[in-house]
């Protein structure tokens, strides 16, 4: 044990660590008041012992430094994120062999740089690909069924609104018409899985420096979520109407028009209905009178 001249003051407060090397973790912590024999009668392989001497003027100290330790936090993650340890996204270049798809990471990585929007510079390429394509892959998918969120967020206080930067911007890439298909129906599932991307995404603390965008990109993330909701709750409702004795139908595919021709007698099963229009609920006009007021006021 290695010998140094220390006076204990009365206001010190020792506390001793004891391990079976300088390397291995501590494992005993025996009272300032007992014997060192102590260590034999509980491990004998422990003999790196040490002594943490705290004084009323080194506590002190330690807590008027908390604000400069939080300070310097503060410009570590300020250094982080501006100048030369932030960089840009960037964009794909791969000559012919770039994609809609890729045309529309291309706008986003465009649109960010636009609104200064960094990455640490110390994050891979790869890792902020990963994370550009989380924004990306939500775009993709609501491309073209933007107003079906829109509409429905006017129609429904439940239901959040797209931001204007999205609704906007990053249009017609996965141009569905195009490609000779039917517009895509939103899956509640699929619209849980991207806005979920999205809040992983903006909760870690790197985008709090993301200003305006960043704050909508949430936005965005809370009407995908909200809409899937919406599609859920519906899809309930449906499925409940359907267990119905006589379940509800919609008129336009469960109903026709089937024109007759007037006549004095009426069949005895319509006897019902014969009554009923009889009661002159409205005014009946025939074919033929109608046929005879438009050529009289449009030749």
């Amino acid at each position: 044990m290695n010998k140094a001249n220390v006076t204990l003051q009365k206001t010190d407060s020792v506390t001793i660590s004891v391990c079976k090397n300088s390397t291995d973790v501590e494992s005993f912590h025996p009272d300032i008041s007992e014997s060192i024999s102590v260590l034999n009668t509980f491990d004998c392989s422990l003999k790196y012992v040490t002594y943490n001497i705290k004084r009323e003027s080194d506590i002190n100290d330690q807590n008027n430094n908390v604000d400069g330790d939080e300070a310097s936090h503060s410009n570590a993650f300020t250094m982080m994120m501006q100048g030369e340890n932030s960089k840009k996204p960037k964009t794909k270049t791969d000559g012919n062999r770039v994609t809609a798809k890729d045309k529309l990471y291309n706008s986003l990585c465009d649109h960010m740089t636009s609104c200064d929007v960094m990455f640490p510079g110390s994050m891979p390429d790869d890792t902020v690909k990963k994370h550009i394509d989380v924004i990306t892959n939500a775009m993709w998918y609501l491309d073209g069924n933007k107003q079906k969120l829109t509409d429905r967020a006017k129609q429904s206080e439940n239901v959040a609104i797209v931001p204007d930067r999205f609704v906007d911007n990053f249009n017609d890439y996965n141009d569905w018409k195009k490609k000779e298909q039917r517009a895509p129906r939103l899956q509640a599932s699929e619209l849980k899985k991207h806005s979920g991307g999205i809040f992983r995404l903006v909760s870690m603390v790197f985008t709090q420096r993301w200003g305006t965008f960043g704050s909508d990109l949430e936005q965005l993330a809370v009407a995908m979520d909200s809409y899937a909701e919406f599609l859920e709750m519906s899809n309930e409702q449906q499925a409940k109407r359907q267990k119905l004795d006589h379940p509800s139908r919609q008129l336009g595919n469960h109903s026709e028009i089937q024109h007759r021709i007037e006549t004095d007698t009426v069949h005895k099963k319509y006897t019902n209905l014969d009554n009923d229009l009889s009661r002159q609920y409205y005014t009946f006009v025939s074919r033929s009178t109608i046929m005879q007021e438009v050529s009289a006021r449009w030749g």
